[in-house]
């Protein structure tokens, strides 16, 4: 994380604002995309039991 932090401040000294902003918001686009479609992708690969009780209870 540290190692992240000190990349995002240095990029921002360097790039104009106009990209940087840019970058910013496709970063928070592109992630909620990828999670939309990966959870897409593993309830498909993924397929879930019914949870009764008796299940439940060895679950725990």
């Amino acid at each position: 994380m540290l190692i992240a932090d000190g990349a995002f401040t240095e990029s921002s000294a360097h790039w104009e604002a106009s990209q940087f902003s840019t970058v910013l918001a496709l970063a928070f686009i592109v992630t909620l995309m990828s999670v939309g479609i990966v959870s897409v992708i593993a309830s498909v690969i993924f397929s879930h039991d019914k949870m009764t009780l008796i299940r439940t209870i060895r679950a725990i």
